[in-house]
């Protein structure tokens, strides 16, 4: 899945360069860049993966937890719409996680310097 969105993202970002569809993008790309670079930026999302699922589990044991002294009945179990919020709530951070490694990856793909430099292309035509 890796190297198509990579071009995906080639095609979308720099439309000048890459203009005569999927299969000229993917060309061009091992010509000039080589066959790895269709997995640049891989190693950072699955490590990524790694901190978003550790986040999602910390924030939930956390929040059962505070809620379990405040929520629990007779028998110390925690009703399960209590389980359900904590789920919910444990999104948010995880959330964080994903989008900064995906921007990361995006900058791997694609430098910020090359953005500019097509946009300056597209606004002098």
């Amino acid at each position: 899945m890796l190297p198509f969105e990579n071009i995906k993202i080639k095609v979308v970002s720099k439309p000048l360069e890459y203009n005569q569809g999927y299969l000229h993008a993917l060309q061009k790309t091992i010509k000039e860049e080589g066959f790895i670079s269709l997995y640049k930026g891989m190693l950072f999302p699955l490590i990524g993966v790694g901190a978003q699922v550790s986040v999602q589990f910390g924030f939930v044991e956390s929040l059962k937890k505070i809620m379990k002294t405040r929520y629990a009945d007779a028998n110390g179990q925690l009703h399960w719409r209590y389980s359900f919020i904590s789920g919910l709530l444990c999104g948010i951070p995880s959330a964080l996680v994903v989008v900064f490694t995906n921007l990361y990856r995006l900058l791997l793909i694609i430098p910020v310097s090359k953005l500019r430099s097509t946009n300056k292309k597209e606004k002098d035509l």
